[in-house]
């Protein structure tokens, strides 16, 4: 079994923003910019609430709060979840436990949550919150297993779930709109990938991006009505990135963020077809995995 390159930051987008989050590389706290036109960005600040996180955090808006997900960076590897309108940083039960990036969707009334468990066997957990604090847990049929991060997305009140398997290179979507009876559809055997893929959905399509299986480093975007049937498009053969790609839809675009294929710098193109990506845009004001919040400076004595 190969090890999937894995997310170094996570996207999130609502109808009025659109936000990057990552770790800090000093004390893994998570820190975030929000664009509200996709193209002026303030520098990185401390998301509001105190949330430590081993691994890239997934994030989602939900009932017009933005939530993020990140895993404690103990031995315990317990999933914390905060928002942006408390202070508070919310602890899911001991028995849910992950060593690699969760995803977070938001379908109807409740928070999905879907991860890898940390276990040791690659197989796939989702746990369910009607309000951000009190979680259920259920597993996804032992057969599904993976070796990467998995990423959601909701299309038509399904929650979508795609991972790389764990045995080679090959990418799968499973569905359910409950949290238990998940069926599994297996894309094209040519589509393979060297890193976690990342999923949204926009104007009644999924788009799933994701790094080439090749050594060079590029990207490609495969786009589904129904969850079964993906064409295939490569990005640019100029846009390459060391780490798994993340996908938001914004203003009614796709955008693809990722990180640069060598140092920490993010960059950001978009599509309003997931087929032309005409645009290349290194985010400004020292946005950069890993990097630390911004400090106002002090005024002159």
């Amino acid at each position: 079994m190969s090890t999937a390159t894995l997310p170094s930051f996570a996207t999130a987008a609502s109808a009025q923003s659109l936000s990057v989050l990552y770790p800090s590389q000093a004390d893994e706290t998570i820190t975030i910019s929000t664009s509200t036109d996709a193209s002026t960005w303030p520098p990185p600040t401390r998301f509001p609430a105190w949330l430590v996180s081993s691994v890239a955090p997934s994030a989602t808006v939900w009932n017009n709060t933005l939530y993020v997900l990140g895993a404690s960076d103990g031995s315990e590897k317990t999933l914390q979840i905060a928002n942006n309108q408390s202070n508070s940083v919310v602890s899911l039960p001991p028995a849910i436990t992950t060593d690699i990036s969760p995803t977070l969707v938001a379908n109807g009334n409740a928070l999905w949550a879907v991860f890898r468990s940390s276990s040791g066997d690659n197989t796939l957990f989702v746990t369910q919150s009607s309000d951000g604090t009190n979680w259920d847990l259920h597993q996804l049929p032992p057969a599904i297993t993976t070796s990467s991060s998995p990423s959601a997305a909701v299309l038509n009140g399904t929650v979508y779930v795609a991972f790389r398997s764990s045995g080679d290179k090959t990418l799968f979507v499973t569905k359910s709109q409950a949290t238990t009876g998940w069926d599994l559809t297996q894309l094209p055997p040519a589509i393979t990938t060297n890193s976690s893929p990342a999923m949204a959905a926009m104007n009644g399509a999924l788009f799933m991006v994701f790094l080439s299986s090749s050594s060079d480093h590029t990207m490609f975007i495969s786009k589904s009505t129904d969850g079964t049937t993906w064409d295939l498009h490569q990005l640019p053969p100029t846009m390459t990135s060391q780490a798994a790609p993340t996908i938001a839809t914004f203003n009614n675009r796709l955008y693809v963020l990722f990180q640069d294929l060598n140092n920490n710098n993010v960059w950001m193109t978009s599509s309003t077809d997931g087929v032309q990506w005409p645009s290349l845009t290194v985010l400004p004001n020292s946005i950069a995995v890993g990097s630390e919040p911004w400090t106002p400076p002090l005024p002159p004595p």
